[in-house]
C-alpha cells in the first residue's frame, strides 16, 4: 500500500466533515513552507502530526501550562477509569529509574506507579479539562478511556463536546492472554469495542493497543478485531509502553536489583513500533482494510519520525521525547520536518514520496542524522572562541576563590606523603584545578569523578577508600544524613573552608525575579541546595534539566524562563542560544555555598594524619591565592587539564569523547 497516503485514502469527502477540523494558518506550496496538516481519520485532521500521548504530561495543570507554550496540535488527557482512577492527589509518586547499557549509557526508563496515579477518575478528568482548555485554544483535546470500563457511565460524567477525539486504551487487557482460548478472548474484545464505538459514536475514535496486543497483529483471528475498527472509520495507535522485568545488571549503581512490576519506556521501543506498523500494514492488505496508524513508543528524534512515516504511520504520539528534550521538542520537530521536505507542498506529499521511493527515504534519513552533527558544530563553534571562553573560565575561578577567610598557620609546612588518594571532580572549575595541581605536585593517586554527587554515590560501595576531597556543604550534608552510620572510618571530616560553589540564574537581562515563571535546573545535591535558596526569593515552576534538553531550550526560548547552573557553563549557554537571545543573555541572580576540604576519618586518625591534613589545607590555600593573582593563567591551565572537554560533554546530548 505504498504511494498515496493511507490516511488520505481514509479521509474522503473532507468538505463534508461534521467533526472537529484544525487547519494550519499558512498553506504549504512548492518552494514555500510545507503544509504539515495530517488527515488521520475522516473526522480528525490536525495541523501537524505531533500529538501528546496520554501520560504524566497530560494529568496536571502545571504540565499543560508548559505544553501550552508551543501549542501542540493534539493532546490526549491522561487515561480515564471509573474503577481504578485517582483524583490526582495521591501521596505516592511514580517510580522512575534510568537504565544503563553495558557501557553505562542511558537507554531507557523503568516506570512503576499505582493505578491511581497512572489513571484518573472521570470527575477529575472533567475538572482538569474545563480548567485547561482555555490554555490551548488551537489544540485538539483527546479523551482516553481504559478498556473494560462502563463506557455509558463514563460518558455521562463528562462533557463530550470538550473533546475532538476519543481513544480506547488497551493498557492492561492483553497482559495475560491464554492462547488456547484466543478466539473467545478476541470475541469478547470485539463486543466490548463495539460497545465503546456506540457510546462514543459522536467522536472520531483511535484504538491504542498495548505492546502485548501487537504480538497478535499477524494472526488471522485478530483480523476480525481490525475489521471492526476499520468499519467504524477509526484509527489505531501502535503502541503503548511495554511491561518488562529488568535484570540487576542494567539498573543504576545503588539499586542493582531486579525491577519486575513496572514498564520500560525509551528509544529502544522504536524497533518494536516500526516493525509492528509494517506488520499491521501487511495485515491490512491481507484483510483489505483501511486503518490509519499513529506511531507511539521510542520516537525521540526526527529520524525516527521519518522511519515510522515511511513504514505507514500518519502521525506520532510523543511522551519520552518530551521527557528527553523538553517541551521544546515540538517546535524543534516542526522545524526539522520542514527542513527535510523543502520541495514538498504538503506532509502527505512528503510521506507519499518516502513510501514510494526508498532512495528518497534514505536521503531523508541521512539528512535527519546530520542534525546530530549540527548540534556538535554549534557547541564546537561556541567553544572555539578561545578568548571569550577563557574569560568565562577565569571569571568562574575568581568567583569560586574570592571572599574566603585566610587561615592562620601555627606550624611550618609538613611533608605530604606520596600516594594519597585525592578525589578529582569536575564539579567546579576551581576545585578541579586545585585538586589537579595537588595531585600532580604531591604525587597523589587521583580518584576521578565527574561531580561531587558521583563521589557521594560511590561512597555506597563499602570497598571504596579515599583520603582527601574538596566537597560542597550540600554533599557533606547528604553524606551525613544518608550514609553516616554505614561509612564508619570512611566518613568525611571537615579540615577547613577552601572555596565557594557558585550558582547563577541566567536568562534575558532585565528579567526580574518576580517575572521568572520557569526555572530549569540540573539534579544533584548542590543544584537542589541552590534551588532551595532561589525558592526563598521567588516561586517559579522548577523543571529538571537533562543535557539533552539544553540546546532545544536555548533555541526555542520562552520569555520568563531561566536556567540555574554553575559558571562558566551559564555564560556559554548564551553563545548557544538564538541570535535574538544571545544579544541580551545575562545573570539574573547568584547564590553560593562553601566548598570544604575534607579528609576521611581513617586518614585523620592515623599517626601524623592531622599534620598532613594541615599541610594539604595550606597547599589548597596557596593554589587559591595563585588563581586570584593570575586568573588568566589559571584559566589556560584548567583548559589544558581537560576542564573544557568536560564542559563540552555537558553541552551535548551524546559526547564522542573529544
Amino acid at each position: 500500500m505504498r504511494g498515496k497516503s493511507k490516511c488520505e485514502r481514509g479521509c474522503v469527502a473532507l468538505q463534508a466533515m461534521d467533526g472537529p477540523l484544525l487547519v494550519p494558518s499558512v498553506k504549504g506550496m512548492a518552494g514555500g513552507p510545507m503544509d504539515l496538516t495530517t488527515h488521520i481519520t475522516p473526522r480528525l485532521t490536525l495541523r501537524d502530526p505531533f500529538m501528546i500521548g496520554a501520560s504524566h504530561w497530560t494529568g496536571s495543570e502545571a504540565s499543560f501550562r508548559q505544553l501550552a507554550t508551543y501549542s501542540p496540535s493534539a493532546i490526549t488527557l491522561k487515561t480515564v477509569s471509573l474503577l481504578k482512577g485517582g483524583d490526582g492527589t495521591a501521596i505516592t509518586s511514580r517510580r522512575r529509574i534510568k537504565l544503563e547499557d553495558a557501557h553505562g549509557n542511558f537507554f531507557g526508563v523503568y516506570v512503576d506507579g499505582p493505578q491511581t496515579i497512572e489513571l484518573i477518575e472521570p470527575v477529575t478528568a472533567y475538572q482538569l479539562t474545563k480548567k485547561v482548555k482555555d490554555l490551548l485554544p488551537q489544540t485538539a483535546f483527546g479523551l482516553s478511556v481504559l478498556q473494560g470500563e462502563d463506557y455509558q457511565e463514563v460518558a455521562k460524567m463528562l462533557d463530550l463536546s470538550d473533546y475532538s477525539y476519543v481513544e480506547l486504551n488497551f493498557k492492561y487487557s492483553f497482559r495475560s492472554v491464554d492462547f488456547k482460548s484466543l478466539p473467545d478472548f478476541l470475541s469478547r474484545i470485539e463486543d466490548d469495542l463495539r460497545r465503546f464505538l456506540e457510546v462514543f459514536r459522536a467522536l472520531p475514535v483511535l484504538v491504542k493497543f498495548s505492546r502485548e496486543a501487537t504480538a497478535l497483529v499477524g494472526l488471522m483471528d485478530f483480523g476480525k478485531t481490525l475489521e471492526v475498527i476499520s468499519q467504524a472509520q477509526a484509527g489505531v495507535i501502535i503502541a503503548n509502553s511495554k511491561r518488562l522485568r529488568v535484570p540487576p545488571s542494567r539498573t543504576p549503581t545503588g539499586i542493582l536489583s531486579e525491577l519486575s512490576e513496572g514498564v520500560v519506556v525509551g528509544e529502544y521501543l522504536l524497533f518494536d513500533t516500526y516493525n509492528t506498523i509494517a506488520l499491521l500494514e501487511r495485515a491490512c492488505e491481507t484483510h483489505r482494510l483501511v486503518l490509519p496508524i499513529v506511531a507511539s513508543g521510542g520516537v525521540v528524534d526526527i529520524g525516527g519520525v521519518v522511519d515510522v512515516f515511511a513504514a505507514g504511520a500518519c502521525a506520532v504520539q510523543l511522551c519520552t521525547a518530551i521527557d528527553t528534550l523538553g517541551v521544546h521538542v515540538l517546535p524543534l520537530f516542526r522545524q526539522q520536518l520542514q527542513r527535510l521536505g523543502p520541495d514538498a507542498g504538503s506532509l502527505s506529499d512528503f510521506v507519499a514520496t518516502l513510501r514510494a521511493d526508498r532512495s528518497a527515504w534514505k536521503e531523508a534519513a541521512t539528512r535527519a542524522r546530520e542534525f546530530r552533527v549540527d548540534e556538535e558544530k554549534t557547541v564546537d563553534a561556541a567553544l572555539a572562541d578561545d578568548a571569550t571562553v577563557l574569560d568565562f573560565i577565569g571569571d568562574a575561578l575568581v568567583q569560586e576563590c574570592k571572599d574566603i577567610p585566610t587561615p592562620v598557620w601555627v606550624t611550618e609546612n609538613d611533608a605530604i606523603p606520596e600516594g594519597m588518594r585525592f578525589v578529582l571532580s569536575m564539579g567546579s572549575a576551581a576545585s578541579f584545578l586545585i585538586s589537579s595541581h595537588i595531585i600532580e605536585d604531591c604525587s597523589c593517586t587521583p580518584l576521578l569523578f565527574d561531580t561531587a554527587g558521583d563521589f557521594c554515590r560511590k561512597m555506597a560501595d563499602s570497598a571504596f577508600e579515599w583520603d582527601f576531597a574538596l566537597l560542597p556543604d550540600s554533599s557533606l550534608a547528604y553524606l551525613s544524613r544518608q550514609k553516616q552510620n554505614a561509612l564508619g572510618a570512611r566518613a568525611p571530616v571537615v579540615v577547613g573552608h577552601a572555596l565557594r560553589s557558585v550558582f547563577e540564574l541566567v536568562g534575558s537581562q532585565g528579567l526580574g525575579l518576580k517575572d521568572v515563571r520557569h526555572v530549569y535546573h540540573f539534579e544533584g545535591n548542590s543544584s537542589r541546595a541552590a534551588l532551595s535558596q532561589l525558592l526563598k526569593a521567588c516561586h517559579p515552576i522548577p523543571i529538571p534539566l537533562w543535557r539533552s534538553k539544553l540546546l532545544p531550550l536555548l533555541q526555542f526560548w520562552e520569555e520568563g524562563s531561566a536556567i540555574l547552573a554553575k559558571p562558566p557553563l551559564t555564560r556559554i549557554y548564551g553563545a548557544l542560544s538564538s541570535k535574538e537571545l544571545k544579544s541580551k543573555w545575562g545573570v539574573v541572580w547568584t547564590t553560593s555555598e562553601p566548598i570544604m576540604l575534607a579528609a576521611s576519618r581513617r586518614f585523620l586518625e592515623r599517626a601524623g594524619g592531622e599534620a598532613v591534613a594541615s599541610a594539604v589545607r595550606r597547599k589548597v590555600e596557596e593554589s587559591r591565592q595563585g588563581i586570584l593573582a593570575n586568573p588568566e593563567r589559571a584559566a589556560r591551565r584548567a583548559r589544558s587539564e581537560g576542564f573544557l572537554r568536560f564542559c563540552r560533554k555537558l553541552l551535548l546530548t551524546n559526547d564522542a569523547g573529544k
